[in-house]
């Protein structure tokens, strides 16, 4: 079967003689062979180092070098299936014909032709930059984080790629990025920024968000720190500064930000520059218990539900207000965490902050949401699981652990709006059904309307069924091609699609079928088709196989690729 791709460190390497090609020798071992090229030029790449191993023991690695002509060779193989990476200085890390974190494996064995590989490598791209305030000078410490946007996963979105920091010279620097669109977004503090001194009344203040962590102290003040101006609530100080947010190239708005776009082999130079407002102090009714607690964060949506917590102080005071000081300008969502149940973190909270003082609108317009579990034959109690209502717009998300009673209260409102529902830490266990009072249940979907109060029945079952499978045109298999199985009414059982990719045989393996019927599709060149969109993959479903899934059921199908 394909394997999940995860990045391989080759930390050593073993090298190999270039031998020739022998099929199968008297002891029936075989011998996995090919040539190593550049993706662009398709020129031989020499000196690289290959990886196999095999996909039930990924571990297990065996290395070789590649001659000069570009060859490698692993011989005396046992027949099986093996994962085949390969990396070079000046080129991206990656397993055989790689896409959106699936690659095919090499089969090994009687009647396959594992000898006869071409492995494309694409040379690695890269971004560097520098990073200077409002007087020229670096800006040291700045957290640089860089975003890819396109189709990934079956949609078009942004999602946060990498994280890196400034050195003394205000430098970053991104390397080994494959080709794509890319954008880059900067965080930092303002070195000689002071914030006014806090009020008497003020008991604690905690430091959080951002890349720094979280400290606090009784008193407002922290050592190491510049002297805090004296605090007048009717008079602002020059000194109290924040950067927001910067973007490439100069904005503050996350939709007019520049996209770099990367092909193979490129190098793109990308500086910003940094420039100080006005920090606010918001006040924040009844939010105390959160951030006494010290799991109060505020963060700033950029993309598609990309959010990144901004660093500012959250001042108590004795009558148990909240203050929060150091904040740039925009559109935030406050967030809290239950530190006896860390996974359960939960949205409470949007506000637009556009100038200091008392937040008018921050406490949360939702829903209660209440659950009983039924459970399906044979299936015991999942009291070590979360459910989870994922927003499909917004992607923001509400975990809430089952009970030992088979109950769950969600502890927050949660939102109106379309969520998906899936079983976390399942153990096997999947979710057959739903019905709802308060709501509209459909498939795997419930959509929440208002602030009425939404109570779920889902039914839950065990036994996953598996299908597999081999990918065929003309009646010969075919290597590299996208499978997905696909649900019946795709748009509201979006979770329960399954994806794999073609091995050199044309086999596939597609595990955790939940129990229903399904269309299985081979598709080449389908990675970049955003399939979670029930009108992409349409003109496909009639060339697809159906099939019907049980209980703890093994499929074996032939699928024709379109």
């Amino acid at each position: 079967m394909a394997c999940r791709i995860f990045l391989i460190i080759l930390l050593s390497c073993a090298v190999r003689a270039q031998q020739p090609a022998v099929r199968q020798d008297a002891r029936n071992t075989y011998a996995i062979q090919g040539v190593l090229v550049d993706a662009v030029t398709l020129q031989p790449i020499t000196k690289a180092r290959v990886a196999i191993a095999p996909v039930t023991k990924g571990d297990d690695f065996t290395w070789a070098l590649t001659g000069d002509d570009g060859h490698f060779r692993f011989s005396n193989l046992a027949a099986n299936k093996y994962t085949l990476s390969a990396q070079r200085s000046g080129y991206v890390t990656q397993a055989l014909d790689q896409h959106d974190g699936f690659a095919s494996s090499v089969a090994v064995g009687p009647n396959t032709d594992s000898e006869h590989i071409l492995f494309r490598l694409p040379p690695e791209c890269k971004i560097s930059g520098t990073v200077v305030d409002e007087a020229g000078e670096p800006v040291r410490d700045a957290q640089i984080m860089l975003f890819r946007t396109g189709v990934s996963g079956g949609t078009d979105a942004t999602r946060e790629s990498r994280q890196s920091t400034t050195d003394d010279q205000g430098l970053y620097h991104f390397g080994h990025l494959s080709p794509g669109r890319y954008l880059i977004a900067v965080s930092a503090r303002v070195w000689y920024a002071q914030r006014p001194q806090s009020r008497p009344d003020i008991i604690r203040t905690t430091i959080t968000g951002g890349s720094n962590g979280s400290y606090e102290s009784s008193s407002g003040g922290f050592s190491g720190r510049p002297p805090e101006l004296p605090n007048d609530n009717n008079v602002t100080s020059p000194l109290d500064v924040v950067y927001p947010i910067t973007f490439f190239a100069g904005t503050t708005d996350p939709e007019n930000a520049s996209a770099i776009t990367l092909k193979q082999g490129d190098k793109v130079v990308a500086d910003l520059n940094l420039q100080p407002v006005a920090a606010l102090h918001l006040r924040l009714p009844g939010a105390d218990a959160a951030a006494q607690s010290g799991l109060l964060t505020l963060q700033r949506k950029l993309f598609n539900g990309v959010s990144v917590p901004i660093t500012t102080e959250a001042r108590i005071n004795a009558a148990g207000g909240v203050e929060l000081v150091g904040v740039p300008p925009g559109h935030y969502t406050v967030k809290t965490t239950d530190a006896s149940h860390p996974q359960q973190e939960e949205s409470t909270a949007e506000l637009d902050a556009v100038t200091s003082g008392p937040v008018q609108e921050y406490a949360v317009s939702g829903a209660q949401v209440s659950v009983a579990i039924k459970l399906g034959p044979g299936t015991t109690r999942p009291t070590q699981s979360y459910l989870q209502l994922l927003n499909l717009k917004t992607r923001d998300y509400f975990n809430q652990q089952i009970t030992a009673e088979g109950n769950i209260e969600f502890q927050k409102p949660v939102p109106p709006g379309a969520y998906e529902l899936s079983l976390v830490n399942s153990r096997g266990n999947f979710i057959h059904s739903i019905s709802a009072a308060g709501a509209r249940a459909l498939g795997r979907t419930i959509d929440i309307r208002g602030t009425r109060a939404v109570k779920l029945t889902i039914s839950v079952g065990l036994g996953m069924g598996q299908v597999s499978g081999i990918a065929l045109r003309g009646g010969k298999p075919v290597s590299g091609v996208m499978v997905v199985l696909v649900p019946d009414d795709p748009a509201n059982n979006g979770i329960l699609i399954r994806r794999d990719q073609s091995d050199t045989d044309g086999t596939f393996t597609l595990p955790g079928a939940v129990p229903g019927k399904y269309t299985v599709l081979a598709i080449e060149n389908g990675w970049e088709l955003e399939w979670l969109k029930p009108q992409v993959l349409a003109p496909y479903l009639a060339g697809g196989t159906p099939i019907e899934v049980s209980p703890n059921g093994k499929y074996d199908v032939k699928v024709n690729v379109q």
